[in-house]
């Protein structure tokens, strides 16, 4: 749960790279913890999207939770926590991925601000996914510790 919003109804939205003016993010299901300290996502596909990293920065200005991250210039890496709308992220999804979408329309989707199938707030996660990261990657690395390593000797 991220402050009153049940992690169930979220999306993780990560910006994988920036180039130019451009964004990449990849939209995926909600990860979880396993019983071993290991981040799980469901099984369904990852998606990427591209759009103006200037209209995403003014978004999150409007957007961004916690208020005291709303400055933060929009890097790589960064992570949120976003709730959507499902019909109307498929909607957006199956035309993105359309070479048959007129030029117009693609650049409109580039701008966050038109898109029906996000709403507001964004859930700045960067700081808590990159402690996940970092803690499922020690757990991969490590097996679990024999018991006999917390016997007295």
């Amino acid at each position: 749960m991220i402050g009153k919003i049940p992690t169930a109804r979220l999306r993780y939205v990560v910006v994988d790279e920036l180039f130019a003016n451009t964004a990449e993010l990849s939209i995926s299901s909600w990860p979880v913890v396993d019983a071993l300290g290991r981040l799980r996502f469901a099984d369904e596909p990852t998606t990427h999207v591209e759009v103006d990293a200037r209209r995403m920065q003014s978004f999150l200005r409007r957007h961004r939770m916690p208020r005291k991250a709303v400055g933060r210039v929009l890097r790589a890496g960064d992570a949120f926590g976003v709730t959507v709308r499902a019909r109307e992220l498929t909607a957006f999804l199956e035309a993105h991925g359309s070479s048959e979408t007129p030029e117009r329309a693609r650049t409109r989707m580039l701008d966050p601000r038109t898109w029906e199938w996000l709403e507001p707030s964004i859930y700045d996660v960067t700081s808590a996914a990159k402690e996940a990261a970092k803690l499922s990657y020690y757990a991969a690395l490590t097996g679990p510790l024999p018991r006999s390593a917390f016997e007295r000797r």
